[in-house]
């Protein structure tokens, strides 16, 4: 079982975040690509070595993003059209979400089996999500997915 901590870096230029164990120790770096034709982001290990791309489906009217794992298209994850609370599709993989997304509560399921829950930690300077994935092979696709939906939810809100 892996347990992740995602922390958004305040004051970067770009979207930066670093994902920690619980034993605070790095375990992926994930940044914005800059000067790109849509949102790109990169989560690379602690060498710096390119894992998983999460980038942005142009022409869309609703935030897409697709993801790929090790340069392997995985999913396409889509923010649907929804007056009372956030909701997505995710298309190209068994995998189905639910939950409270605004509030970044949630579980993700491969089939019917649970594969990750996650929680945002309230009353702290900058974005922070516990992640708990009881199996490590399913890790670097939850936080693939996580993090695409975090940028879902903040897409528009910046200036």
């Amino acid at each position: 079982m892996s347990q992740l901590k995602v922390t958004q870096k305040l004051l970067s230029f770009g979207d930066k975040f670093k994902v920690h164990d619980l034993q605070d120790r790095i375990r992926y770096q994930v940044s914005e690509k800059l000067f790109t034709w849509g949102k790109v982001y990169v989560i690379s290990d602690e060498s710096g070595r390119e894992l998983a791309k999460i980038e942005q489906k142009m022409l869309s009217f609703l935030p897409a993003f697709y993801i790929t794992l090790n340069g392997k298209p995985v999913a396409t994850i889509k923010k649907e059209l929804s007056f009372l609370r956030s909701s997505y599709r995710i298309e190209g993989a068994n995998i189905s979400c639910t939950g409270d997304f605004f509030g970044m509560n949630f579980q993700i399921f491969e089939g019917r089996q649970q594969i990750a829950e996650v929680n945002k930690k309230f009353f702290t300077m900058r974005d922070t999500y516990l992640i708990d994935v009881p199996d490590n092979s399913h890790e670097l696709k939850v936080l693939a997915l996580v993090l695409a939906i975090d940028i879902c939810e903040h897409s528009g809100k910046k200036g």
